[in-house]
């Protein structure tokens, strides 16, 4: 797949650890990874639902940014977020993502809203929630 082609959603975040970061996606939670560069900064971006997770690293993030704006410069302690897509069983998921070695913050649950949805997170502090539809 072409990493540039139109997605309904990139989040893109610059994590304090970013081999931790890039390992534990490709490894643990077993995201696609659809590429990865290291030129002019480091990058990777993995495939998430429908969406695309795109991590950067820079040593010099300001100037980075000053080159391209839309690269992010503050690690997650400056905007607390969590990525949330569907799976097909939520429990089989976080099952295997346990035997990965992920930390489950919240084992799957029936929500309110007619989800069964999970909670992992990343070294980083990500927060993951796989979700799948209610019967």
């Amino acid at each position: 797949m072409n990493p540039a082609a139109a997605t309904p959603f990139t989040l893109m975040y610059r994590p304090r650890d970013f081999d931790g970061t890039v390992a534990f996606l490709r490894d643990v939670i077993e995201l696609e990874l659809v590429s990865a560069w290291d030129d002019d900064g480091r990058g990777a971006i993995f495939a998430v639902g429908t969406g695309r997770l795109e991590l950067f690293w820079d040593a010099n993030p300001d100037a980075a940014r000053a080159a391209r704006p839309h690269r992010p410069t503050a690690s997650l302690d400056a905007l607390p977020i969590s990525i949330s897509w569907q799976v097909d069983d939520v429990d089989q998921t976080v099952e295997r993502w346990q035997r990965n070695g992920a930390t489950i913050v919240s084992a799957p649950t029936d929500t309110p809203w007619y989800t069964r949805m999970a909670v992992a997170t990343t070294p980083d502090g990500l927060l993951l929630c796989p979700t799948s539809p209610l019967p």
